[in-house]
């Protein structure tokens, strides 16, 4: 069941989409009376609308439906923050499909931006009557994501989430949940040191495995080392100091019997630089990773990984973007994180400690 503000603010919008107030709405009294509610809900939902930019209170005056008219949306944008060949990209390719299969069923034409966050602000001039399908975009970019949709222009967030209370619609997978759910995998397997590889630092997918992996150790009474905590700041590849903090981590008489990357590559350097140790996997150390393309199969061994339903998150979002615009209305803007799904291959045995 709904939260009854939610369900105010639901009735409200759509009322409002609908003209049945035509400019100014009913006070909050009569809204209440009309919704069967306090006037303290209506009062929530209407400060959410306001935030969201749907209404504007006028001091004295009354409250106010300020909806301009919702741009022709010719195109949408799938807007990276970076240069990538989103095709072939691990992360991007998946979102990127499935964007094409909904823009196709729905006859829209699909390009590609690739533009640094600070230039972000000018996407709408730079290409009219478009609506951005936004993919991984870092913390910091909140605000200007933020002034993009108080100025009307349609967009989704997709691969991203904020702690903070945001007016704009996002879909990620629960990255959070499923590091959780990894690292509790390697505690069952009998491993009480496991590091951790991270991403890119202003990432909140990496933000939330980062805490998933706390979680999940200090649920077991671990309180995690700080040697065992690697930062790359890269999604791609082990820096120089990377690559050295963790050799020589792996190089000590109690190294770590399990390491946890938050991210595919990553995964692959790790394996790299501990096989050039002559450490084996996994009898002496498992792996796991995150994503899951085709060749994570193929690997010696088969890697353990985190997959994401990065289809269905591009699907999803590419729906929420679009159904709201071809009524003439802005995307809703929901929040949902969908399930990762644990895939145990062969990186992964129980730990040495208990076998050997």
């Amino acid at each position: 069941m709904k939260v009854k503000h939610v369900w105010v603010r639901q009735q409200v919008l759509e009322e409002i989409r609908q003209g049945r107030y035509g400019n100014r709405l009913p006070t909050k009294q009569q809204l209440a009376e009309r919704f069967g509610v306090s006037i303290g809900t209506v009062s929530r939902a209407l400060e959410s609308l306001c935030q969201e930019g749907w209404l504007e209170l006028k001091r004295g005056a009354g409250i106010y439906a300020c909806v301009p008219a919702i741009p022709r949306i010719l195109q949408v944008a799938f807007v990276v923050s970076s240069p990538a060949d989103v095709v072939e990209h691990t992360y991007h390719g998946p979102l990127f499909r499935a964007l094409c299969d909904v823009c196709a069923e729905k006859n829209i034409n699909l390009m590609v931006a690739s533009s640094p966050v600070a230039d972000w602000h000018s996407l709408p001039e730079r290409y009219p009557d478009t609506a951005l399908f936004v993919v991984g975009p870092p913390r910091h970019s909140v605000d200007v994501l933020r002034s993009l949709w108080q100025a009307r222009v349609p967009l989704v967030v997709v691969g991203g989430s904020w702690r903070e209370a945001v007016p704009f619609p996002t879909i990620d997978s629960d990255n959070e949940a499923g590091a959780r759910r990894g690292v509790e995998y390697l505690l069952h397997l009998g491993h009480r040191r496991i590091a951790y590889v991270n991403g890119t630092e202003g990432s909140s997918n990496c933000r939330d495995r980062l805490e998933g992996y706390l979680t999940a150790l200090r649920a077991w009474d671990i309180e995690p080392q700080p040697q065992w905590l690697i930062r790359p700041d890269d999604d791609t590849h082990l820096s120089p100091s990377a690559r050295n903090a963790l050799m020589d981590l792996l190089l000590t008489p109690e190294r770590p019997t399990a390491v946890f990357c938050a991210g595919y590559f990553l995964a692959l350097d790790v394996m790299a630089l501990t096989e050039s140790l002559g450490i084996a996997i996994p009898q002496q150390l498992s792996i796991l990773g995150v994503d899951d393309p085709v060749s994570a199969r193929y690997l010696n061994p088969p890697l353990t990984t985190l997959r994401q339903p990065l289809h269905e998150m591009g699907r999803r979002a590419a729906q929420v973007l679009l159904d709201g615009l071809l009524h003439g209305a802005m995307p809703e803007p929901v929040h949902e994180k969908l399930p990762v799904e644990l895939v145990t291959r062969g990186s992964c045995a129980p730990s040495p400690e208990l076998t050997g």
